[in-house]
């Protein structure tokens, strides 16, 4: 069963995408398998930051999807995909 992390504000511009990302890479380089769900629709911070990642040569991670709710995010990644080590919640 994999370890479910949110980060979570009710502000916006505290830096909730950046602890996020920092949290996937470093349980990524840990040798962990780590999701990251972007659930802003409207900005896709992470998801962009991982298409810039990608294109400059860094190194991947084992997933970053876009989702439009929690509730989503888990369905998927638990029930249909439970092979990750950490579900991160952005």
């Amino acid at each position: 069963m994999a370890y479910i992390i949110g980060i979570l504000s009710t502000k916006g511009g505290v830096g909730k995408s950046s602890i996020a990302r920092a949290l996937a890479l470093a349980i990524s380089s840990s040798g962990y398998r780590a999701r990251l769900c972007d659930l802003d629709i409207a900005q896709t911070t992470s998801v962009d930051w991982y298409k810039r990642r990608l294109q400059n040569g860094g190194e991947t991670l084992a997933s970053v999807e876009m989702y439009r709710t929690v509730h989503d995010a888990l369905q998927n990644t638990v029930d249909l995909q439970p092979n990750f080590d950490a579900i991160i919640l952005d």
